[in-house]
């Protein structure tokens, strides 16, 4: 095997730079959907700009979320420096695919809680290419898979409120881009973890209370009636930073309740997993896990509350004013400040201790979460009956005790009264377009049907891959598929959109396939009508034992050969020969010759279990009739439809099978070129088939 050729490869992002040496015949690199670089592995790393020095600059690989230690800068307040974790002090550093390269830029000082951190840029090490518009996978542990892309997106779940009913000065949108213009890092989610948000990646502050607050402008400026391209930039970032508070979650981590550190993580989280519709990410919102801090702060009095607050353990923050519950209080919508984790610190009082901290940064994403119908999938009710509570204690700013940084914006509370106190609900949405047939592998050309459930919805569709929206083809008869692809569709009704569903077909009569050892099944639609097949194939071997039918479901080792209803076959013995309910034999000795294409045309009686075979030797254009109504296999002696034709070789046995066609409308039957002078019957014996 020869060397390696041995390339240099330098990548810089946003005044971080990384210099690499990798194999030229693999050297491949990119960005992904946010901007962040990737590049095709094993690679070393022989530099990096800033580079490591007394404990400044640090890089870390694969992070995992609230380890005791960090390997970013010494001088990091209440998070310990760990020079082994620091790998910029370890160059040159070999990194394998599937390795994520957290590199910082450290401030000169920090004052009080300022971060030591100026920023963090991921460098990310792949397999294999990533396609364009793929997200970065999480930075978080060693799972590089890339399982999110622009196209995957059901952008209809955003809203397209009219920004003209606001009459207020919007946020600016260069601001909010900002917001997510460099990767989130959570990687310590108690108090301290706003040490660990350098200066660039957290714009407005590192505090929790900043963080959410631009957050949740940011998300719902997505939902006012601006075009997808100018939603993008911001969109994809907020989808990022999901993906990676995702990421920290998948490794255990929990933004616990504690003042005003840690709100708005679950929109971002619940954002990518509707607009991906992926599971895995919405089953880490779930209420009932209480990972994050709306849910653990926000419960209803019960009295358990009321008993907590009359005992001797009754411990509430002494900062401000205590007040317990009451049996008249049972039922209230709530927020303590620890309240699933230290009961006894809830606090009745509408001035306890960071109530308004949280409340005015959170409320903003239960706003957003009340306009794109969260609800469900949010799944703690207390969250939704708290909020309005509050926007009513706290708006106009001055009602309340929020004022400063601790009122409720402008821009949410307009977005709040002008879209959810004062406007009718989200429209119900249509149901998702279903298909017929389903995707899979077909011998020919499909004719597929797309209906929704939901009457008087309008189909639209794609047949490139791409997002289906109103601007994409009106479904309005079935689709002729005649090669592989993938059809997408939604459905609209009333202005509200379906999720976006897809299948993936596949016209296998396109190129060769060839038979192999394993039963190699593709369906031919259900078929309970008579019906004819044609299609070419050529033995690669002479003798071998292989055999093509059609079945109802697919063959398998269990099923084996009994599951076929019809079989021809090219027999050891170097023949042609077809099975007739029990026996194989043949009206016509016809020996094959491997590399010779034959082309057989089958003709299936469905409505009597029989069928027919003509064999047509194409060099020589000679035809034979070896099978005139023979029985379907006993097995299937009553089977009354077929869906399946399948294919198998033993041994070295090779088939390969070219155009196929089928033609529904046939209901005939084939009959020899002339009759033959002599009747050969071989009949064989083979208990394996």
């Amino acid at each position: 095997m020869p060397n390696p050729i041995w390339a240099t490869t330098v990548i810089e992002h946003h005044g971080i730079t990384w210099t690499l040496e990798e194999d030229l015949s693999k050297a491949q690199q990119g960005v992904f959907a946010n901007g962040d670089p990737w590049v095709v592995g094993p690679v070393t790393v022989v530099s990096i700009t800033p580079a490591a020095s007394a404990g400044k600059h640090g890089s870390m690989l694969n992070p995992l979320p609230n380890v005791s230690a960090q390997g970013f800068d010494n001088a990091m307040q209440r998070i310990p420096y760990d020079a082994t974790l620091d790998v910029a002090t370890q160059l040159p550093l070999r990194l394998s695919p599937g390795s994520s390269l957290l590199s910082s830029k450290s401030n000169a000082s920090a004052e009080g809680d300022a971060s030591m951190l100026h920023q963090i840029e991921v460098l990310t090490v792949l397999a294999n290419p990533a396609a364009t518009g793929d997200f970065r996978p999480p930075y978080a542990g060693t799972d590089k898979s890339l399982r999110w892309n622009i196209t995957d997106l059901n952008l209809k779940l955003l809203r397209q409120l009219p920004a003209s009913k606001l009459d207020i000065p919007l946020p600016s949108k260069t601001s909010l881009e900002n917001t997510f213009a460099h990767p989130w890092i959570e990687l310590k989610t108690n108090w301290v973890g706003r040490y660990y948000h350098p200066d660039l990646n957290y714009p407005f502050g590192n505090y929790g209370r900043e963080i959410a607050k631009s957050a949740g402008n940011a998300l719902l400026w997505l939902q006012l009636d601006f075009s997808e391209q100018e939603k993008m930039p911001i969109l994809i970032g907020a989808l990022q930073a999901g993906i990676d508070i995702y990421g920290a979650a998948s490794y255990g981590a929990v933004w616990g309740a504690d003042g005003g550190h840690n709100q708005g993580r679950k929109t971002l989280l619940l954002l990518a997993g509707m607009l991906f519709n992926d599971s895995n990410l919405l089953s880490y919102a779930d209420g009932n896990r209480l990972v994050f801090q709306e849910d653990q702060q926000t419960f209803r009095v019960s009295q358990t509350e009321v008993d907590n607050t009359h005992s001797p353990d009754w411990v509430p923050d002494s900062r401000k004013p205590a007040l317990p519950y009451t049996t008249s209080d049972i039922g209230l919508a709530e927020w303590g400040i620890r309240h699933s984790s230290r009961p006894f610190s809830d606090n009745k009082h509408w001035e306890a201790i960071y109530r308004q901290v949280s409340g005015s940064a959170t409320f903003p994403h239960f706003v957003v979460a009340k306009l794109m119908g969260m609800e469900t999938l949010w799944n703690h009710e207390p969250f939704f009956a708290y909020y309005p509570r509050y926007f009513e204690s706290e708006w106009p700013v001055g009602t309340g005790y929020g004022a400063g940084v601790n009122a409720i914006g402008n821009f949410p509370a307009a977005m709040y009264e002008a879209f959810v106190l004062n406007s009718e609900p989200l429209p119900e949405l249509p149901a998702a377009p279903e298909y017929s047939p389903s995707g899979g592998s077909y011998l020919s050309e499909q004719l597929v049907t797309i209906q929704s459930p939901t009457p008087s919805a309008t189909i639209y569709y794609t047949l490139d891959g791409s997002a289906p929206d109103a601007t994409s083809a009106t479904y309005t008869q079935p689709i002729a598929i005649n090669e592989s692809l993938r059809l997408r569709a939604i459905a609209m009704h009333n202005g509200a959109a379906s999720d976006i569903t897809e299948q993936q077909y596949t016209i296998l009569s396109v190129a060769p396939f060839t038979s192999s050892e394993d039963w190699q099944n593709a369906s031919i639609g259900f078929r309970d009508q008579n019906f004819r097949l044609t299609t070419t194939v050529m033995p690669l071997l002479n003798p071998q034992d292989s055999v093509i039918g059609f079945s109802l479901g697919n063959i398998d080792n269990q099923t084996s050969y009994s599951g076929l209803a019809t079989l021809v076959r090219f027999n050891s013995n170097g023949e042609i020969d077809i099975r007739d309910g029990d026996l194989y034999h043949s009206l016509e000795v016809l020996p094959y010759t491997k590399r010779e294409q034959y082309q057989i045309t089958i003709d299936i009686f469905l409505d009597t279990q029989q069928y027919s075979v003509m064999v047509r030797e194409l060099s020589s254009g000679n035809s034979l009739l070896l099978a005139d109504h023979f029985q379907f296999r006993s097995e299937q002696a009553s089977l009354t439809a077929v869906d399946t034709f399948a294919f198998k070789s033993l041994g070295a046995g090779t088939l390969q099978i070219n155009a196929i066609s089928i033609d529904d409308d046939h209901l005939g039957s084939l009959s020899a070129p002339q009759a033959p002078t002599t009747l050969q019957v071989k009949i064989l014996t083979e208990d394996s088939q």
